[in-house]
């Protein structure tokens, strides 16, 4: 869930004259209709996790909206999509590094991570809540939480640790990505043998989760949740930046204003029709990489295409605010919304709790550090990325 940390250049913007840029840049190089998806993305995760406190759970509008798994979805693909057109970008001028590549993710994941890991652990040693087994602690810590989950389940204290860190299978995800990706990206030199790579692996995913499935039983309530059955979100987004710029230009109603409320319509609808009634029939199945190519079109409409009402509301302040701080709201929202979790508040205040924590600790851990990271490797980094 850390995409919103990552920029792109007004430079790998299309040249044509209907397909343009967002000219709605919140500071250098933030494009403000992506902060907004970011923020539509961390709200249906903080809505959905927060809906069993609301107690007529039926009301569809509210349901509607609290998609947390879709919400994943979105925040996945833009991660794909912002990581690899880095990689086009530095790989074009020739100032990739993979030291500079892994440098930047630690500053900017760990310290947010770290201090909501260092609260629980704080709350552990100086009270009595049950807040999460040590051992299971260290697998967060570690970025394979969504691994050892498997392992864990009904073990002591799993219940406890569920209510405090089940959250971070998403993080280990991304972080897991985030090793593997940048050697595989460089290792194909070809961009259209990367290209069908992509194509292929993505096919291929819908069929890996169904044979884990059947092989490993221990493992069927995460699949979702691992790596190698959960990947194709941010390959998608990976495939999205990569495709060159004459291809998407032949879907020329994308970069209609109307297209970017459309594709959002049919992201909840599809989510809330589909993917609720048949939950996982449709998660182990195609159900994922649908919604992942539906929000890949978001995603581009939004970054590319005309402004439109959509657009301005992603581009409002309020909607910027959170999704700059969408990272940790993401990270300190379980606490507030997951029942037997240490403060499980009821639905609005539970939303409300984890909007306040997460710009608490964008504006006390995250700014901070990279400033100061700015400012330490301003001769080896254009940017916190």
């Amino acid at each position: 869930m850390s995409s919103q940390g990552d920029f792109l250049s007004a430079g790998m913007a299309p040249k044509s004259a209907e397909w343009r840029a967002s000219d709605a840049f919140q500071g250098a190089g933030r494009v403000g209709a992506l902060d907004g998806l970011r923020a539509v993305g961390v709200m249906m995760v903080v809505v959905g996790h927060a809906l069993p406190m609301y107690s007529p759970i039926a009301d569809a509008p509210v349901d509607f909206l609290g998609r947390a798994a879709t919400g994943v979805t979105l925040f996945f693909v833009l991660s794909g999509y912002l990581i690899t057109s880095i990689f086009m970008r530095e790989q074009d001028k020739g100032t990739f590094s993979f030291g500079s590549f892994y440098r930047r993710r630690i500053i900017r994941l760990w310290p947010a991570l770290y201090a909501y890991l260092a609260f629980l652990t704080l709350l552990k040693l100086t009270t009595s809540y049950e807040i999460a087994d040590w051992l299971h602690l260290l697998f967060a810590s570690l970025h394979v939480w969504n691994y050892a989950l498997p392992v864990i389940n009904g073990s002591e204290g799993y219940q406890a640790s569920a209510a405090h860190l089940m959250h971070l299978w998403s993080l280990a995800v991304e972080e897991q990505f985030y090793w593997l990706w940048p050697i595989a990206f460089f290792a194909v030199s070809d961009r259209k043998r990367l290209i069908i790579l992509l194509c292929a692996t993505i096919v291929l995913l819908p069929a890996v989760r169904l044979g884990s499935y059947v092989l490993f039983e221990t493992s069927r309530p995460f699949l979702t949740k691992m790596f190698h059955t959960a990947a194709d979100p941010l390959l998608i987004g990976c495939l999205l930046a990569l495709f060159p710029l004459r291809v998407m230009e032949r879907a020329r109603w994308l970069a209609r204003g109307y297209a970017l409320p459309i594709l959002l319509a049919a992201l909840f609808s599809v989510s809330y029709f589909l993917g609720k009634p048949l939950a996982s029939y449709y998660s182990l199945t195609i159900g994922t990489t649908i919604e992942a190519i539906i929000a890949a079109g978001i995603v581009w409409t939004a970054h590319h295409g005309e402004r439109g009402i959509a657009h301005d509301l992603l581009c409002s302040r309020p909607l910027q605010v959170i999704g700059l701080s969408s990272y940790s709201i993401y990270l300190w929202q379980n606490i507030f919304t997951r029942p037997n979790a240490v403060f499980d508040l009821p639905f609005a205040f539970g939303i409300l709790a984890s909007l306040v924590a997460g710009f608490v600790s964008y504006r006390l851990i995250e700014k901070p550090t990279q400033r100061w990271a700015v400012r330490r490797f301003a001769a080896k980094t254009e940017k916190v990325e």
